[in-house]
């Protein structure tokens, strides 16, 4: 939330699957708009009730690659962030795997 106030982001999109990683960024009330994407149907609905969280159920993500493509596309989507726009992604790393967040990258979308 710091790095994202400190950068003026669109948005941070966290990658998660039990929701702890959205909870977390929440819990500082960043003003940048917080996007969930999850892969669990369940942590999605849950999700709806976080502040401040916009929860979007999706694929979950194989590659480091494909993981910030989905972001940039999501963010766009959704209407968090425009072209050029600078957002901060976190996910853990390895993939597939609760509890794990240990990754955080800023891009241009």
């Amino acid at each position: 939330a710091d790095l994202a106030e400190a950068v003026r982001a669109a948005a941070i999109v966290t990658y998660t699957t039990s929701g702890t990683t959205a909870a977390r960024v929440a819990r500082k009330r960043p003003a940048s708009s917080i996007l969930a994407l999850t892969p669990s149907l369940a942590t999605s609905r849950r999700l709806c009730l976080l502040w401040g969280a916009h929860s979007v159920h999706t694929d979950d993500v194989d590659s480091y690659e494909e993981m910030t493509a989905k972001a940039g596309q999501y963010a766009r989507a959704e209407g968090f962030a425009k072209p050029n726009d600078i957002i901060v992604v976190t996910a853990g790393i390895p993939f597939h795997t609760v509890g794990n967040t240990n990754n955080i990258r800023l891009m241009q979308v």
